[in-house]
């Protein structure tokens, strides 16, 4: 399974970093990487470009937030070859195993592609931390051309934050296209519960 990961980022340079550290050490390395940079943040899109040529980067010109840089991934990306699409916030680390174990876990329920897996969350330190397990997924491409009609837009636009992934796990559960991967473990450095990791990001 061909993955594209696409990675909403927003003046979280080392943050971001941290992440890419960890998608460089995947035991599992069939994919492409495409970083959109929020609000014309061109100073992470310069630097990133720098220390990572390989990677595809793109500035959103104003905020549209997750949502934007996610449907904006998979827009630019829809004729590229991939199988799988894995949508990535920047303050988040994954297992070095977690990769391999969405996709044999998702290639093990959904044999044509036609379906969704929700990542397992854990935050560093905190065991209180609780999450939606439809935060951060592995969307199947069969799954995704669901979305056509609507220019692929996998997350809806009139959110800005909230709600939109919700929607769209009641969407996939309703026809029995959404599983939660417990094996597949990433770490979410959240500020709300890291209060060394708080920044101007997580105020916006």
């Amino acid at each position: 399974m061909k993955l594209l990961i696409g990675i909403a980022t927003y003046k979280r340079i080392n943050k971001l970093k941290r992440l890419l550290a960890s998608l460089k050490n995947q035991t599992y390395q069939d994919f492409d990487i495409h970083i959109v940079c929020d609000n014309n943040d061109i100073e992470t899109a310069e630097e990133i470009k720098r220390l990572y040529p390989e990677i595809i980067v793109d500035v959103q010109p104003e905020h549209k937030f997750v949502i934007g840089a996610w449907n904006f991934c998979v827009q630019s990306n829809i004729n590229e070859k991939w199988n799988g699409f894995i949508g990535l916030v920047d303050d988040v680390e994954l297992k070095p195993d977690a990769l391999e174990k969405a996709v044999t876990f998702h290639q093990d329920r959904f044999i044509d592609g036609d379906g969704v897996i929700g990542f397992n969350q854990e935050c560093p330190d905190h065991p209180e931390y609780t999450f939606k397990w439809f935060g951060q997924t592995l969307m199947g491409r069969k799954f995704i051309e669901r979305y056509r009609e609507v220019d692929y837009q996998i997350c809806c636009p009139d959110y800005k934050h909230f709600f939109q992934d919700e929607e769209m796990y009641e969407y996939a559960f309703s026809i029995d296209k959404f599983y939660p991967c417990k094996q597949a473990i990433l770490y979410h450095y959240h500020p709300g519960f890291c209060k060394s990791e708080h920044d101007e990001t997580h105020d916006i």
